[in-house]
């Protein structure tokens, strides 16, 4: 049951002229469960924001969520951009890859065409292996960087960063770049396929960055050491995989639409991953792993109690998200401050970005 709160009333201000009080909670009303589960998320969140930005953000997220067809200014279309992004995208035939990928397979994933694509990067440009949806937001957003009234939440030189969700490796380069020569970037992908096309990415980049303090991690980030865990891969959409996305996907149009198998990996915790890079301080966690950021955050608990990090974390996967992981970083008692910022108007590519000062 979705009750009445801040969130709630600031929504009947901003539908006012598109849709009746009367109507707004019948709508609520008639919405699967797991959109009110949502919606009660979005709710607790947003007394937790520390500026009116984000929680303009957040109110827009829900608006959409209630009305997929309300237009949202300053929002772009996943679709818009997939249009606009096809026609000039190239494709290539992925040779380099003939040992990880079938030859049958569709290049074209589900978030963009795949190719290679030119990265401007250390004042040059460098052509890696990538989606057309990745390049466009590259180009047009920075996805660790929260900036808002004077408010910047951002990579710094120096800095040793987890990512946790390298993919293909575009923004870990950013990244890299942003910490320099002082700096560390641990790059965490478990997923054999994009991996080795990470791996192809961190040859072709060598050649305008220094590479020497970036780490690929092969093991799954979790709340505990050396578990071996189920991992589903969507076979054509490798960016999904997950040791807990599966269940949430069942039925959907992804599950319907893209084959899947099981696979056997080793989970290891933030904690021990700096333990075994004999890292003696963390600046920033990026996290995008497939609805698992709440265990990997419950697996980095003295990291972020003894470093108090910056955190850049995805919360839009599963339907609670919004609520749970806020509660488990109010509950460790760092001082943690909140601030979102969504990239797209469907609620996908949503942050909350977290620190202490």
């Amino acid at each position: 049951m979705f009750t009445e709160s801040s969130l709630f009333k600031k929504l009947r201000k901003e539908l006012i002229a598109f849709v009746p009080k009367k109507k707004l909670v019948e709508l609520i009303a008639k919405q699967e469960d797991n959109i009110t589960t949502k919606l009660n998320s979005y709710s607790y969140l947003y007394d937790k924001l520390a500026d009116n930005f984000s929680k303009e953000n957040l109110v827009r997220l829900t608006i959409q969520v209630l009305y997929p067809n309300f237009p949202l200014i300053g929002l772009v279309s996943r679709r818009k951009i997939l249009d606009m992004l096809e026609s000039n995208n190239k494709r290539v035939k992925i040779d380099d890859f003939s040992t990880n990928f079938n030859d049958n397979s569709n290049p074209s994933f589900f978030t963009g065409l795949f190719g290679k694509h030119a990265f401007a990067l250390n004042d040059q440009e460098v052509e890696l292996y990538s989606e057309s949806i990745s390049k466009f937001m590259y180009e047009n957003s920075d996805m660790l960087h929260y900036s808002s009234n004077g408010k910047d939440i951002q990579v710094e030189q120096g800095d040793y960063v987890i990512c946790g969700g390298s993919c293909f490796g575009e923004g870990d380069f950013r990244v890299l770049h942003q910490v320099g020569s002082t700096g560390k970037v641990f790059g965490v992908e478990v997923e054999e396929k994009t991996r080795s096309v990470l791996n192809k990415n961190i040859e072709l980049v060598s050649k305008v960055i220094d590479t020497s303090n970036y780490r690929v991690i092969d093991k799954a980030l979790w709340d505990k050491d050396k578990e071996i865990l189920e991992f589903t891969t969507y076979d054509d959409n490798p960016q999904l995989s997950s040791l807990v996305q599966a269940e949430h996907l069942k039925n959907t149009k992804i599950d319907n639409n893209f084959k899947s198998h099981v696979t056997k990996v080793e989970t290891i915790t933030i904690d021990s991953l700096l333990q075994q890079e004999n890292a003696n301080k963390l600046d920033y966690i990026k996290l995008d792993v497939e609805g698992a950021e709440l265990n990997v955050l419950q697996g980095a608990k003295n990291s972020l109690i003894n470093y108090k990090p910056k955190l850049a974390i995805s919360i839009y996967h599963l339907p609670d998200d919004y609520e749970t992981i806020p509660k488990y970083l109010e509950s460790l008692n760092v001082g943690y401050k909140f601030y979102l910022q969504t990239f797209y108007n469907s609620g996908l590519d949503t942050i909350l970005f977290a620190t202490v000062c």
